[in-house]
């Protein structure tokens, strides 16, 4: 056996697939990072007596199996997110808040003309609440029309079409830094009522030798456990409880192919 054979190992996963158990639908998600299996294997220690009368092991057997799977991506994603909610994201129309700082340096501000900005669909005169500091505390603007707007008025501001804004005069003498917070209409995504079901997964990993590995796993379900969402973070793992196949005696699988990659 040469040295090369002997120190052979994995390094690292080249392709893998989440497929939805309810339509075989597939997951075009960016490639992980990372692949961890947790067999959590529950042993039985079987224990008995040396001849000085000393407790030692006699023996062990595995009495369970509950692996899981974690996934590590370096994207959030709403497909990634909903490993993390719970829940499926899907296309919606909704009425949101849009919440912006502005320091005043002048009494309008032009309306938003870009379609893909946000503002653009705020429509004039849109409910909004608008506050300074004064002394260290928070000063409540007052809105007015935005078409018969009077400057004049101490501590009042205006909102036009697509995120128009007016500012009384004292505001831009003072160049006073506003916080807003207005709302329009988006159409996106948003999370839905659908919760994420089971899925199976399909990988290929990759030894020093470039020997494919197929790793396939028929029932996952999400784990919620530290469920926790960091938009700052790196990376982002999803963790999978790899659940038992009825009729299987192993709840996943571990193949070397005797394939190899190449580009």
């Amino acid at each position: 056996m040469t040295i090369e054979k002997i120190n052979r190992t994995i390094k690292g996963v080249a392709e893998l697939k989440l497929l939805r158990l309810s339509d075989n639908a597939i997951l075009h998600l960016p490639k992980p990072t990372g692949f961890t299996i947790d067999n959590a294997i529950d042993q039985r220690i079987q224990m008995t007596q040396n001849s000085q009368g000393e407790t030692t092991r006699a023996s062990s057997y595995i009495k369970g199996r509950m692996p899981t799977l974690r996934v590590v991506y370096s994207h959030l994603q709403p497909e990634t997110l909903q490993f993390k909610i719970g829940n499926e994201f899907e296309p919606k129309t909704q009425k949101l808040n849009v919440v912006k700082d502005l320091l005043v340096t002048q009494a309008l501000y032009a309306a938003v003309t870009d379609t893909a900005r946000i503002g653009k669909n705020v429509v004039i005169d849109e409910p909004t609440q608008a506050a300074i500091s004064r002394d260290n505390e928070s000063v409540q603007l007052v809105q007015q029309p935005f078409s018969t707007f009077d400057g004049a008025v101490n501590d009042t501001f205006a909102v036009g079409a697509g995120f128009a804004l007016k500012f009384s005069d004292n505001l831009v003498t003072a160049q006073e830094t506003v916080s807003i917070v207005t709302s329009e209409t988006f159409t996106g995504r948003g999370i839905a009522d659908n919760l994420v079901g089971a899925h199976k997964i399909r990988a290929s990993l990759i030894t020093t030798n470039n020997e494919v590995i197929i790793f396939k796993a028929d029932n996952l379900t999400p784990s919620f456990d530290g469920a926790s969402i960091d938009s700052n973070a790196e990376s982002v793992e999803i963790p999978f409880f790899i659940n038992q196949v009825p009729g299987q005696c192993f709840p996943y699988e571990f193949f070397y192919t005797g394939k190899f990659v190449g580009c």
